[in-house]
């Protein structure tokens, strides 16, 4: 800790709501189970394997709700009365000596002739004993004068044996991808008040990500454990004999040293050898059976006509070679019509057999090229169906609702992303007096009808979690709640 500079340690269980990471699938999930226990009274069953983070995202998702929503956690002891007195107190009732389910079925009715949600929080289902299942299983039963549960309700669990009576709607925690790895990492450090870079390089996340698979809890116990490593590094060299590190320290002295008794004792010895080597002026004599050839004489100031033609001849050469661009003669004459005249030397006005129509055809390549360069794409997404096209369905038909933003652009994005194309729409309503943009997919006759279409979705329209709606609830939904875009 005192070497990063951190607050507590940024890999523990136990952390600050600043070290949540709100990534783009735990995101998607968080605002899908807030409208799940808005929209419908089924419980929801969140599923996923040990470590995913499963908890922290409803610790989460209790401290962003609004006041309609009224969490309270589920007690697994063995005693009703003390439960119901626990439950009552953290909805916010007023605490007596005794309290029975009767007086908590009461109270839950209160609460929702109020427009209060109130939500039960199972943590951990696989850990609580058989008798809280039992009772767990009776209180999600209680129905009010219209026949609706009481209740709604959040169930964590690691499988989908429990509870198989009861009616769920099932939503996973899914783990974290290669490319949100650092991310993670980096919020956690954050949290805990570190401000440098990532100290794990590529290759320690990609290291991670495979004796992980994305789980956060086990991304944790890798980079605790790598954040420890240069530690022992360095208490296991303070354990090396104190000799080597004494030889460790004079070695580099002792070479010195030899160095300069060397070069003292073999001083006159260097200082001939250099003297060898100095090159004395001496005049170069030639052989008597030598004989010069004759010099050819130049005159300073009248250049060789020859020598100033074969630059420009190389250059036309050169320039003749270069394919010629397809391009008609009257954009051609046009283009070099438009143009003015370059100014050329002398020696470039001797160059007349360069051919004009290959220094065109470069021109237009390079004037090609810089408007390839300057187009940038856009995103283009397709024109979706709206509210009425949803008002013209059959009202006992069905569709799938893909998700929901307080973002349109967020809908768009979604769009873009999974090629949406065919009976798709999107709308818009009020929710907490804010406008909500909903994306449906698909028109269906049945519920059958409905699954064993959406097993055929393509990539990555098939890892979306959805909601399966009848068309008379959204068309409600606009009827009551609508507003334009």
């Amino acid at each position: 800790m005192n070497r990063l500079a951190l607050k507590h340690l940024p890999f523990s269980n136990v952390m600050p709501d600043s070290a949540f990471y709100d990534g783009s699938h735990i995101k998607q999930r968080r605002l899908l189970l807030q409208h799940l226990l808005r929209a419908t009274r089924r419980p929801v069953r969140l599923q996923a394997v040990s470590g995913a983070g499963k908890t922290t995202l409803v610790n989460q998702l209790q401290k962003s709700a609004s006041s309609d929503l009224r969490f309270c956690s589920f007690p697994s002891i063995e005693d009703s009365h003390q439960c119901c007195q626990q439950i009552l107190a953290q909805l916010g009732a007023d605490i007596q000596a005794s309290q029975t389910e009767t007086e908590l079925q009461h109270y839950l009715r209160q609460l929702r002739r109020l427009n209060i949600i109130p939500v039960l929080v199972v943590d951990e289902l696989d850990a609580i004993s058989e008798h809280a299942r039992q009772r767990l299983a009776d209180w999600l039963r209680w129905q009010d004068e219209e026949a609706q549960p009481l209740w709604q309700a959040i169930i964590c669990t690691d499988t989908a044996e429990l509870l198989t009576a009861l009616d769920f709607q099932t939503l996973d925690v899914p783990p974290l991808d290669l490319a949100e790895i650092p991310a993670y990492l980096g919020q956690r450090l954050t949290a805990a008040g570190y401000q440098g870079e990532l100290p794990f390089s590529d290759k320690i996340i990609r290291r991670f990500y495979r004796l992980s698979s994305g789980n956060p809890a086990k991304l944790n116990q890798l980079a605790h454990q790598q954040l420890l490593q240069p530690i022992r590094q360095r208490q296991w060299a303070f354990k090396l004999p104190g000799f080597v590190r004494h030889i460790g320290r004079w070695s580099a002295v002792g070479a010195v040293t030899l160095v300069i008794v060397a070069v003292l004792i073999y001083q006159q010895d260097i200082n001939q050898w250099i003297a060898s080597q100095s090159v004395k002026d001496e005049p170069l004599s030639l052989p008597e059976a030598y004989e010069p050839a004759e010099v050819t004489t130049v005159i300073a100031g009248e250049p060789d006509e020859q020598d100033l033609n074969e630059p420009i001849q190389e250059l036309a050469d050169l320039l003749a070679e270069i394919p010629p661009a397809t391009m008609d003669d009257n954009s051609l004459l046009s283009q070099t019509e438009s143009k003015p005249e370059p100014i050329v030397s002398e020696m470039a006005s001797e160059a007349e057999s360069v051919p004009q129509e290959s220094v065109m055809a470069v021109k237009e390549d390079e004037a090609a090229l810089s408007n390839e360069q300057e187009s940038k794409p856009e995103l283009v997404v397709e024109k979706s169906n709206d509210a009425k096209w949803i008002l013209q369905q059959k009202a006992d038909s069905y569709t799938f609702q893909l998700m929901g933003s307080w973002e349109a652009v967020e809908v768009d994005e979604f769009i873009d992303k999974n090629a949406l194309s065919g009976d798709y729409a999107r709308f818009t309503s009020l929710r907490d007096g804010k406008p909500w943009h909903v994306l449906i997919y698909g028109v269906y006759a049945s519920k059958q009808a409905a699954q064993k279409a959406s097993n055929k979705w393509p990539a990555p329209l098939n890892t979306v979690p959805t909601w399966l709606r009848r068309f008379d609830s959204v068309q409600n939904q606009i009827k009551e709640k609508g507003v334009k875009p």
